[in-house]
């Protein structure tokens, strides 16, 4: 994929560029390719929810996430109850809410 072709499905995907919606795997390439150009061999991290405004950004995340294995990026989502099909099959760490008496104690500190 050449930088203008990736550049252009970025632009149009976030809104910054005028044109007909690009194809869904070409912005999930592009997301890839941007992101390992960033991490440049180095350790490199992305948090999202899976909340947008967008219905298919999960999906889309999940896609870069599933291709991610010869990179130095981690993925992070966080999820509620629920929403989160799109990234059944990934690795995942759940973490549950504090108690109520340990998030004052949090609170209070």
């Amino acid at each position: 994929m050449n930088c203008r072709t990736a550049a252009r499905a970025l632009a149009v995907a976030f809104g910054r560029g005028v044109g007909p919606t690009p194809d869904r795997f070409l912005v999930g390439l592009a997301v890839l390719s941007l992101m390992a150009a960033a991490s440049d061999g180095q350790p490199f991290c992305v948090s999202s929810t899976t909340r947008s405004a967008r219905p298919s950004v999960g999906a889309d995340l999940a896609f870069v996430a599933r291709r991610l294995m010869a990179e130095p990026v981690a993925l992070i989502f966080a999820v509620r109850d629920g929403g989160a099909e799109a990234l059944t099959g990934l690795p995942e760490l759940v973490i549950k809410g504090l108690s109520d008496g340990d998030a004052r104690t949090c609170w209070n500190q």
